[in-house]
């Protein structure tokens, strides 16, 4: 009831604050972007009351196109709410000093329109064309020669299902082999939807391989999604899934502790939830995969050099880019917390509208230096 309700007064809020100015002078560009404006409202209310609510089971008719539809509608939402709400609150600063009418009628919704537009346009060849690739270095205290050098390649937030098409999942899998990593770590959402329905998606990821393994931990989507089939699915293209527990590897004859817990959103599940293993006292160098970066605070407590993260998504898009850092203390990049480095991938794919301004769809390379 809540929900609908918002919708209305959004709906309300768009037409009458953005289109109203349009109806006499441009009657056509006003009732196509009105018609425009309530096809997607309603598209989202199918969202959220029926898809977001069926079960993996469920059969939706129509469901891929009405649903990707509705993905677009709310990226395009949202630009044109940001950009006339902004309009608003420079127009009521404005006010007392006589000058907020110069911020409205017809030329300026036109302008909020076609900015949205361009916004839209960009947001989606961004998400679609460009790939983030940066490299980052670890500096660690007595870090052993052996371990120097150790790369390790993360995704994250890939959103198979309602996500990157196969074919994009192929070229994210492509460029992280090029970097030759040493491991691989995949920090969840890695699956948003039923696993018997992306089976070429699964194929292309089946190819990721790094001579110490190829790590994976659950995110919360993964949850909304029956867990344990995304589980199922990781292990069976052999990648070595982590419950809140580690694994050990010796390398040049140096112990490294991998450990990974399990995202919080399983507890709804009737899933054990997150619990940080214990650091085996030989082990010279200590990562931890956790889905959710605001786990850090509980981490830095322990004796583990990293923590890699994702779900933030780095806002996606903006202004929600402007908005996740004041969210989350470590949104995206490299930070640190005592004694531990957290690094926050801003996500391979991307959830909801396919859309990235502000933003880009990321590989990230992380390299151990001796500090």
């Amino acid at each position: 009831m809540i929900f609908t309700i918002l919708l209305l007064l959004f709906d309300t809020y768009l037409s009458a604050a953005l289109l109203h100015p349009l109806q006499n002078n441009h009657f056509l560009l006003f009732w196509i972007s009105f018609t425009f404006l309530q096809i997607v409202f309603i598209s989202l209310g199918w969202l959220f009351f029926v898809f977001f609510k069926s079960t993996s089971e469920q059969i939706i008719p129509f469901e891929k196109p009405i649903r990707n539809f509705a993905f677009y509608g709310m990226g395009a939402i949202s630009f044109l709410f940001s950009f006339t709400l902004f309009r608003d609150l420079i127009g009521l600063i404005l006010l007392p000093f006589g000058y907020s009418s110069y911020l409205y009628g017809e030329k300026c919704s036109i302008i909020i329109l076609s900015l949205s537009f361009i916004c839209f346009i960009l947001g989606v060849m961004n998400a679609q064309m460009r790939l983030f690739m940066p490299r980052i270095e670890i500096p660690i205290d007595q870090l052993p020669a052996s371990l120097e050098g150790l790369k390790i390649a993360q995704l994250s937030d890939i959103h198979l299902g309602t996500g990157p098409n196969p074919k994009q999942v192929a070229k994210l899998v492509d460029r992280t082999l090029l970097l030759n990593p040493d491991l691989i770590v995949l920090t969840g959402d890695i699956i948003d939807g039923n696993t018997s329905e992306i089976t070429a998606e699964l194929a292309e990821i089946a190819r990721l391989k790094a001579p110490q393994g190829v790590y994976f931990v659950l995110g919360n989507h993964e949850c909304y999604w029956k867990h344990q089939d995304a589980i199922d699915s990781m292990k069976k293209i052999g990648i070595t899934v982590l419950e809140n527990q580690g694994i050990e590897k010796v390398i040049g004859g140096n112990t490294i502790f991998i450990a990974g817990i399990n995202d919080p959103a399983i507890t709804q599940f009737k899933g054990v939830g997150p619990i940080i293993p214990i650091i085996p006292s030989h082990s010279k160098l200590n990562m931890i995969l956790v889905h959710q970066p605001h786990f850090a605070k509980e981490i830095a407590e322990h004796h583990y050099h990293l923590q890699l993260s994702g779900h933030t998504h780095g806002g996606q898009f903006f202004p929600w880019n402007l908005a996740v850092k004041r969210m989350y203390q470590f949104d995206k990049g490299l930070g640190k917390l005592k004694n531990l480095w957290v690094y926050v991938n801003m996500g391979s794919g991307y959830w909801g509208p396919p859309i990235r301004l502000g933003t880009q769809c990321e590989i990230t390379e992380l390299v151990f230096v001796k500090a």
